[in-house]
């Protein structure tokens, strides 16, 4: 009996990569630190830097963009003594350009990134329904559930947006219950931000557009009172109000105001302060700036922006004001439709 060749859909398979892809690296927040599972998403990214094709400009302004922040990394690491896990990190750096790549292509279809969403929102949402202690929920930190349903969430709208889908509300709604059920605020957020941002995107009235853009950055502006204020600039913000429901609030979630809670606005304060013109071409090593409570906060900026430049000097912040750029051109100025 003769068997003919089998021609596998290019489509399907990069989708079935994807898929195998962004679900070993939800299942990392839950198991971390497995070896096997890093070295199989290292080697999924790889296989996609190296084997998708696109435009050939187009593609080589990426690898030189990859290989400039791959350089500055480096530089970055070897002038701070920062050489802890350099070389996962700079293998991290290539799969996920490797996957960035990917999403640019349309190869990978719908189905796939549904899968990974409602899969991992439907967990979720038993566990809510179980009435499961988010603390209890995954074995890492509980803002690791925003940011896991958040990746699936993105990752879902990206892949539809260049495929020119409709867009679909549900994923975003999904997602934001999920972040307010896990805690997070940063995940609460960005999470509301993203149905807010969707729905402003979908709504053809300029009327609707303009209450939806006032009432997020009115939101956005009342939320950076708890996630960056002080202590004292929190409790002189909610002394306005003549009940204690805002602090209850927040006292329910387990923020604080005593002497455990998390001042962001010092932390970035203190960054700022501290840099020179070395660190500022350059990064820094945060294991041996001056900053009060870095041991306890294991050396976690709390913010990726800051990160990055920590961790990439100068180019992360050409990184951080290409993304500015790119953001308000193609959406939000054309989404207002003023460029005409």
């Amino acid at each position: 009996m003769r068997f003919l060749p089998v021609t596998i859909n290019l489509s399907v398979f990069y989708s079935l990569l994807f898929l195998a892809y962004i679900s070993l690296s939800l299942i990392r927040f839950t198991w971390p630190d497995q070896i096997i599972n890093s070295i199989v998403i290292t080697a999924i990214g790889l296989y996609a830097l190296s084997t998708v094709r696109i435009d050939r400009k187009l593609q080589a302004l990426i690898l030189v963009c990859i290989f400039s922040l791959i350089i500055s990394f480096f530089v970055s690491s070897m002038l701070n003594t920062r050489l802890d896990r350099i070389i996962q990190n700079l293998m991290f750096i290539l799969a996920s350009s490797g996957i960035a790549l990917l999403l640019t292509t349309g190869l990978v279809s719908l189905w796939a990134v549904s899968i990974a969403f409602w899969g991992l929102s439907s967990y979720f949402i038993l566990l809510i329904l179980l009435s499961t202690d988010p603390m209890q929920a995954i074995f890492t930190s509980q803002n690791g559930i925003s940011q896991m349903i958040l990746i699936a969430a993105i990752s879902y709208y990206l892949v539809s947006n260049r495929l020119n889908q409709k867009i679909d509300l549900k994923p975003a709604f999904v997602t934001l219950i999920i972040s307010i059920w896990g805690v997070g605020r940063s995940g609460i957020l960005v999470g509301f931000v993203l149905l807010f941002g969707l729905f402003f995107l979908k709504s053809e009235s300029k009327i609707i557009r303009t209450m939806l853009l006032t009432f997020v950055m009115l939101f956005i502006f009342f939320m950076a009172i708890p996630l960056y204020g002080s202590t004292e600039q929190i409790e002189f913000f909610y002394g306005f109000f003549n009940d204690s429901f805002f602090k209850n609030a927040i006292l329910n979630y387990g923020k604080t105001f005593d002497s455990t809670y998390t001042e962001r606005g010092d932390i970035y304060l203190i960054y700022f302060q501290n840099l020179d013109l070395f660190k500022f071409l350059f990064g820094v090593n945060p294991m041996t700036e001056y900053w009060p409570n870095g041991e306890f906060l294991a050396y976690n900026y709390h913010n990726s922006f800051i990160t990055l430049h920590s961790q990439t000097g100068l180019f992360g912040l050409i990184i951080i004001l290409l993304l500015i750029i790119f953001n308000c051109k193609d959406k939000f100025i054309k989404s207002l439709n003023l460029i005409n």
